[in-house]
């Protein structure tokens, strides 16, 4: 929400977008280029450094940045480097000039327009699907909704628009990295329609599902042909290679293509073991019973042994998905039957039914699963570095706690379910997240043991003896607020509760020396002068197939995105300019070392993953506060974000558009920018330019008055009066009140607290519904005869001289919601704009209007006197948020922060 004198105020914490400046380099990355001779595609920028691929004599590559003498660039889905000699830089637009040699990485490519069918056009129909242009079904049939997606696609990356899919444009879209819908450059997984184009895992299309195919008659593929490259095609592809004396790395280039072409049906002979003679007869157990033999599947490659040891003799490897017999449970191991082999498989990679686990797993809980979401290998974040913590503690793990769910957290996870009887899956599900954190758990040692690692959920009082990074984030809010000294640690400890204290005795909070919900609010509000964009999103997750390694001399935009990551963070505030030099190399330092990470020069794949994560923690000095956002940026049709927000709630609340401010400009805002426009004497061609949004924003702009039609009657009924009102209606209202005895004082013409009052008082007696709100029927009985009057209170004589302020009665503190302010109190206010602020440490009040909505209230106060009561409770002008309590005409009151700032519109002039 938001208060102010004159100018706007912010009320609820605004977030700003930093803007910086990037001076021109020598060199803009990204753009294409072309080899001038074949040339080694190399993991790192070093002569000695793993070959990834070679790139042929006039092929196409895209340059994101540059180390030395190498260009960081992207090739056929890889990422590494290469020498910039071997590169000639090429045009930026796609499609080549008039007369042009042709490009000869386009021809693979055949122009496609409409009336075109067939494969090809069922793949450009996939891979504009997959970027969000083409909605429809990929029928293979190219025509009006696909040429629609195809100029669509042209328009977002800058090609020339007309709907037809020369080889340029499908160049870009199969093998470059093109803009989807929302503007974020992207790699497709859909395969372009080539014969023999490499497929790797990830990649999907009719290529896919062919070699599939294939591979399920050879008998090396047990799931279904679904044309997707996932692990089970894979662990397939490497089967057939290593039958094959190929390379077994599962990747389907053209020698394995082929070799998939010309093989039989039945795969060429391999020297095995002798396996014991097995025919599958496959069971599939029913509901309820644990009989065996019984049909299940395995949930990753895992190894057929002979003898149920890992050091047994291996027969072949199962892949992900294989379809298996069990035939006996001998404890860890399984003996089971696969094609015509008996063996023994490790029983945590079995895809185990219910009825066999004999209590291995925890119950369902529903309520373990509203709290706690499924951590398995891949997951990220602030969640898995607590499940990290916890382990640690327990003994099981002894890894980095890096957020990062890797083999480590793995190996900690099985052994950890091991101890306490549970199937050893390595996956952390929603009740053994319960069981860890808020149940008694036995560690590597067998004892039960309560944890001290804070679950990751929000809300949870903190209490001596805790840890965790909520903990963290408490200790260096503490420090920030002068109540704590030293370095920020992850542990409650008696000085934090000590702090604690200190912190709640100066800020009139009952002094527990527990850190509730409510102090770490308060805290927050207090240590943070203005709130912070969130970390800008790494649009893909970074992984050590994509990471641009940094180091001294790197330029690009991986640099821009990690100079401006570390300003938001407050480790320096340089102007990020994409070139990695020493300045930056300090700040990388300090970042590493607060963040616990190996301390060196060069940002690496964990640097950055932890830079770009939410858990990454800011310079313990703290930082700049990033400047807000410029809206004076053209918004048009397909441009998406905060700027295009704001300017629908300010066109929401002048009435030009309905609904809700959801931050993306399409047809029906640009309908109501072109309507603010006319009625504004702006040319109204529904583009928002730096010249209607100066006008949009002003306190001279129109509203949106739908044309006259006809003179409405003398005796119109008039609106209802809320809290917060004010005028010639409220004070006649007020002088009736005091006639009827139900009001003290003199009018006044301000519909606050003590007016609500005395209207709900008079609904009651009156036998109308007490909503302290002056509708018509309320209206109506307080001007009639028959109104019954107060007879409790005995009229007050008018006094000679000015009543002192009526008094205002606080609301309970049981009273007040702490509720999601998009989800709840933003329809809320929308609707009820008039409202009390209560100022609940100094106990003062002032009335208060919203005006416009979005990520938070802004409005004004709406007497002078209203402005002394915020300034002298907030102070004149002052950034610092505050929480307050925030009192609505329908009598519900919501916690909130505000500030009394001004900002730049003057809706209430005096």
């Amino acid at each position: 929400m938001k208060a102010k004198l004159g100018p706007m105020l912010s009320v609820m914490l605004a977030f700003a977008i930093a803007i910086a400046c990037v001076p021109a380099l020598s060199e803009s990355f990204p753009f294409t280029a072309y080899a001038n001779d074949p040339v080694r595609l190399r993991r790192s920028a070093s002569s000695s450094s793993d070959i990834l691929a070679v790139i042929g004599k006039g092929d196409a590559v895209l340059v994101t940045g540059a180390q030395g003498d190498y260009y960081a660039v992207q090739y056929e889905g890889r990422s590494g480097y290469v020498v910039s000699s071997f590169l000639t830089p090429g045009a930026r637009a796609a499609t080549p000039a008039p007369g042009a040699t042709p490009n000869p990485a386009y021809s693979n490519y055949s122009e496609m327009k409409s009336g075109a069918s067939g494969a090809k056009a069922k793949a450009l129909q996939e891979a504009l699907a997959e970027l969000g242009f083409y909605t429809a079904a990929a029928d293979g049939k190219y025509g009006s909704g696909t040429a629609n997606a195809v100029r669509d696609f042209q328009e977002k990356n800058g090609l020339a628009v007309t709907g037809v899919a020369d080889p340029a444009c499908q160049y870009l879209l199969f093998e470059g990295t093109p803009r989807n819908k929302d503007g974020v450059k992207t790699d497709v997984k859909t395969l372009p329609p080539i014969p023999g184009y490499t497929m790797r895992p990830g990649d999907r299309g009719d290529a896919v599902k062919a070699m599939q195919e294939r591979l399920i008659l050879l008998g090396y593929y047990k799931g279904t042909a679904d044309g997707s490259y996932g692990d089970g095609t894979r662990l397939a592809v490497a089967a057939f290679q290593r039958d094959r004396r190929l390379s077994a790395d599962g990747i389907a280039g053209p020698d394995t293509q082929a070799a998939l072409s010309v093989a039989s049906a039945t795969p060429a002979p391999v020297v095995t073991p002798a396996p014991t003679p097995y025919t599958a007869v496959f069971v599939t157990p029913a509901p309820g019973e644990a009989t065996y033999p019984y049909s299940t599947t395995v949930n990753a490659a895992v190894n057929l042994r002979k003898g149920t040891s890992a050091s047994s003799m291996r027969f072949l490897t199962i892949p992900a998905g294989g379809g298996i017999q069990v035939l006996q449970d001998t404890g860890k191991y399984l003996k089971v039957g696969y094609r015509s082999y008996v063996g023994y498989v490790d029983e945590s990679f079995v895809n185990v039914p219910e009825q066999y686990l004999d209590g291995k797993t925890l119950p369902v809980d529903s309520g373990a699963r509203s709290l706690y979401e499924t951590l398995a290998p891949g997951s990220l974040g602030v969640k898995v570095r607590a499940l990290q913590q916890a382990l640690a503690e327990l003994g099981f793990y002894s890894g980095p706690v890096d957020g990062s769910y890797g083999a480590g957290t793995v190996r900690a996870v099985k052994a950890l379910q091991g101890k306490n009887g549970l199937r050893e899956t390595g996956v952390a599900l929603p009740e053994l997240q319960q069981l860890i954190y808020e149940k008694r758990v036995r560690n590597s040692r067998g004892k039960l043991v309560y944890v001290n690692t804070l679950a990751p959920v929000e809300g949870l009082t903190m209490r001596e003896g805790d840890t965790g990074d909520a903990v963290l984030e408490l200790n260096q809010m503490l420090i920030s607020a002068g109540h704590l000294s030293g370095q920020p640690g992850s542990a409650f400890t008696r000085a934090t509760a000590q702090a604690v204290r200190a912190f709640q005795k100066a800020h009139s909070i009952k002094e527990t020396g527990k850190a509730d919900s409510f102090t770490v609010l308060a805290l927050r509000t207090y240590t943070r002068p203005q709130a912070t964009q969130p970390p800008n999103p790494v649009n893909t997750p970074i992984t050590q197939d994509n990471v641009v390694v940094i180091r001294s001399g790197t330029r690009g935009e991986a640099v821009t995105r990690l100079q401006r990551r570390l300003v938001e963070l407050g480790y320096y505030s340089a102007t990020p300019d994409g070139i990695y030099d020493s300045d930056d190399i300090a700040a990388v330092r300090q970042f590493q070392r607060v963040n616990g990470l190996t301390v060196s020069n060069v940002a690496d794949l964990a640097t950055q993953q932890t830079l770009f994560a939410s858990y990454a923690l800011p310079a313990s000095q703290g930082g700049a506060t990033p400047a807000p956002a410029d809206e004076g940026g053209v918004l048009r049709v397909g441009t998406f974000g905060d700027a295009v927000r704001a300017m629908q709630s300010r066109l929401i609340t002048l009435k030009y558009l309905s609904g809700r401010a959801d931050g993306i400009f399409g047809t029906q805002t640009a309908e109501a920018v072109a309507a603010f426009q006319k009625a504004n004497s702006l040319a109204s061609d529904g583009i928002a330019g730096p010249r209607t949004l100066g006008v949009l924003y002003s306190a001279s702009a129109k509203p949106y008055a739908p044309a006259a039609t006809a003179t409405p009657p003398p005796n119109t009924t008039p609106a209802a009066l809320k809290l917060g009102a004010s005028g010639p209606a409220v004070l006649a209202m007020q002088q009736r009140l005091i006639a009827l005895k139900y009001l003290t004082g003199t009018a006044d013409g301000v519909f606050g607290p003590r007016t609500y009052t005395a209207l709900t008082a008079f609904q009651r007696n009156n036998r109308l519904d007490p909503d302290g709100i002056a509708g018509t029927l309320t209206l109506a009985r307080l001007n009639s005869s028959g109104a019954v009057a107060n007879t409790v209170i005995s009229p007050v004589p008018t006094p000679t001289v000015q009543p002192p302020t009526p008094t205002f009665t606080a609301p309970r503190a049981s009273e007040v919601r702490f509720a999601n302010w998009y989800t709840e109190v933003r329809s809320l206010a929308s609707q009820l704009r008039n409202v009390v602020i209560y100022d609940f440490m100094s106990g003062t009040h002032y009335n208060f209007r919203i005006y416009s909505l979005g990520k938070h209230a802004d409005g004004t106060t709406l007497t002078a006197q209203d402005t002394a009561v915020m300034n002298k409770a907030l102070g004149v002008n002052n950034w610092t948020p505050r929480p307050v309590w925030v009192i609505f005409s329908n009598g519900r009151v919501y916690m909130a922060s505000t500030h009394s700032h001004g900002h730049e519109v003057d809706y209430i002039p005096g």
